[in-house]
């Protein structure tokens, strides 16, 4: 039986509150858990929505070693092996004729919109924002993109202050891909999440936990706790037995 000694951690609604900085608290508690899978050559990893670049920031941010990390970001579509600004390597599960169509996708958006929307900077999925003041609305950003000729599996998602134009991959993929292309087994791996969209990654690790009280979730977890905190208790239990 191998030993469980990598930890996946989602960050917006696990590490911290949507829209609020990690506490000092949680990043204290990795850089501990950092020390404890250290002597079995392990790595946190971040798995994220966010571009794998936001994700190296916060690594950093926190004092996580960038060797003893690594990314699965865009929900699964961008995979750094390390958490080290410029990436040792960078996967994807996408293929790149689909990420070329994207590409061209987004060409085709300057051209309409000009100047008037902002990108989130990913390497694959588009999520363009309409700049505040110019006139642009989401709803007009996201009915225009909806009748464009995407990619096939192509999908446009509103949110409140932007859209995303994705593909069809998700955090299962990412960490699949980030676990072969590291040597690590998914029976050595624990999935730490609260949402619908960590629900995949929890199919790609040996070990799931729950931090939410969304049921939906908690179903797919092999461990449910109250909150973060919770959860790194349960994590040195874990890794104790």
């Amino acid at each position: 039986m191998k030993q469980l000694r990598n930890v996946a951690f989602d960050v917006d609604g696990t590490l911290a509150d949507f829209g609020c900085p990690i506490p000092p608290e949680v990043a204290a508690a990795l850089r501990a858990l950092e020390g404890k899978i250290a002597p079995r050559e392990g790595k946190i990893i971040l798995a994220t929505g966010k571009p794998a670049a936001y994700a190296a920031g916060l690594i950093r941010g926190m004092g996580l070693s960038a060797a003893a990390t690594a990314i699965v970001g865009e929900n699964g579509a961008e995979v750094f092996t390390s958490g080290a600004v410029p990436p040792d390597r960078v996967l994807s599960p996408v293929a790149p004729e689909t990420i070329s169509a994207l590409a061209a996708v987004r060409a085709d958006l300057d051209r309409r919109f000009g100047g008037q929307v902002w990108y989130q900077p990913n390497r694959v999925v588009l999520t363009p924002f309409p700049i505040l003041g110019l006139g642009l609305t989401v709803e007009e950003l996201f009915v225009f993109a909806s009748d464009m000729n995407l990619p096939p599996g192509a999908q446009v998602f509103k949110h409140d202050d932007c859209i995303d134009i994705t593909v069809e991959v998700t955090k299962r993929e990412g960490m699949e891909l980030l676990l072969r292309g590291s040597g690590m087994a998914p029976e050595e791996t624990i999935a730490v999440g609260d949402g619908i969209n960590d629900i995949p990654l929890f199919g790609a690790c040996g070990v799931s936990i729950c931090v939410s009280d969304n049921k939906q979730v908690q179903a797919e977890a092999t461990h449910c706790v109250d909150g973060i905190m919770a959860a790194f208790v349960l994590l040195d239990e874990l890794l104790r037995a």
